[in-house]
């Protein structure tokens, strides 16, 4: 008996360590650590400002953007600025969190980022996270009273920069973007892992994201027309729980079909200069859900609702073990009030464990009666949709 609860307590022991084992990297996406405008903690009225997302193809490919720490062998950068009300003694608030995919990458690209020489390193500074710094801008003007301070910090592989502009009266030193950095660094070693992936494995099924079409496929599948995909950062991606659905019933039935999770991601194509034509494809919407069982995604195909008012497609296109689809010509507006229209198709389909789903929209029509863009962009829909197909079944043994 001795011996038994000898093993006993070694199992829940080793149990014990296994379960609070430091997290070895940052595994949830950049936006996922953001800070919401209730969080922030600061006096007055503040806003989410412009945002802006980056990925390794687009920094790649030369993407626009002006770096606050190196960019080299990034996965993703996200930028977020807060702004104040106008009678605020606060500016500008920057927020940037980049994931790179080691942490050597991460280091690397800390230690080799250098600034103007109007910034000072505050050496006197606290450290943060795995290594930091700490600057402050000097004005060539004396006689401006300001504080601008700058926070870099490294945690695992990715690297946070808190920029702060603000009165003298109000930002002295760095104290307050040190306080906003902590706030971000709390949130990666709350979350360095999302609870998803943990749930994907228990299924024995791979991180979705790496399963949804990438920019990369998407060059080769749509006509370019002079424009690339991007990621829209006015909706970003993100996770798709049970619990997130609307109603109960909902939430109860994907329940009970073994549903683990899902994935969303919305990407746009601005319109070429100068087109000659409507471009059938500019904004993609495309989801990924993982499912315990393949006999039960039937049911959960079954449960997909398509575009609100538009009749289902029959026969349905050609794509994986059983499909689902919908177009319509969707109305909308144009910025001057009017009357226009979007050719939108949307498909979803099973695969394996999955059921996944491509919804295209194409640029405004303004000439509503016309059906071409529509089949066009039907088309284009149905080559997409057999893309994702090929990504999904490429997991299969």
């Amino acid at each position: 008996m001795k011996r038994l609860n000898l093993l006993i307590i070694v199992f829940l022991a080793t149990f014990a360590l296994t379960a609070c084992a430091a997290p070895t990297r940052i595994m949830g996406d950049a936006w996922d650590y953001q800070l919401k405008v209730e969080e922030l903690g600061l006096p007055g009225v503040w806003t989410l400002g412009e945002a802006n997302l980056l990925t390794a193809y687009d920094l790649q490919a030369g993407g626009i953007v002006t770096p606050t720490a190196s960019l080299a062998n990034a996965q993703q950068v996200y930028t977020v600025r807060y702004q104040p009300s106008e009678s605020s003694q606060f500016g500008d608030y920057t927020l940037e969190i980049v994931i790179f995919p080691s942490v050597a990458d991460a280091d690397f690209a800390l230690n080799v980022e250098t600034l103007s020489e109007e910034w000072r390193r505050v050496e006197s500074a606290p450290s943060l996270g795995d290594a930091s710094r700490v600057w402050s801008f000097v004005s060539p003007d004396d006689t401006i009273k300001q504080g601008l301070f700058r926070v870099d910090f490294r945690y695992l592989n990715a690297i946070v920069s808190v920029t702060l502009l603000g009165s003298a009266n109000v930002l002295p030193d760095a104290t307050e973007p040190l306080n906003q950095a902590r706030k971000v660094l709390a949130k990666l070693q709350a979350a360095a892992e999302p609870p998803q992936l943990s749930r994907l494995r228990s299924a024995q099924t791979p991180d979705l994201r790496t399963l949804l079409l990438t920019q990369l496929q998407l060059a080769e599948v749509v006509p370019a027309n002079g424009s690339a995909w991007s990621v829209n950062p006015r909706l970003l991606p993100g996770w798709t729980n049970n619990e997130d659905f609307g109603s109960k019933e909902a939430q109860q039935l994907l329940q009970q079909l073994g549903r683990v999770t899902g994935y969303q991601m919305w990407l746009v194509k601005p319109p070429a200069a100068e087109a000659a034509s409507i471009d059938p494809g500019a904004g993609l919407f495309q989801q990924v859900s993982a499912y315990q069982r393949a006999d039960a995604t039937a049911n959960g195909l079954q449960s997909m609702i398509g575009i609100q008012g538009a009749a289902e497609a029959s026969p349905p296109p050609p794509v994986g073990e059983a499909a689902r689809a919908w177009r319509a010509l969707v109305p909308s507006k144009q910025s001057n009030g009017a009357e226009a229209v979007i050719a939108a198709t949307e498909i979803s389909f099973r695969v394996g464990q999955y059921v996944a789903s491509v919804q295209l929209q194409s640029q405004l029509i303004t000439d509503v009666s016309s059906p071409a863009v529509l089949n066009e962009n039907y088309d284009l829909a149905v080559k997409l949709a057999q893309a994702l197909e090929q990504n999904l079944r490429a997991t299969k043994p």
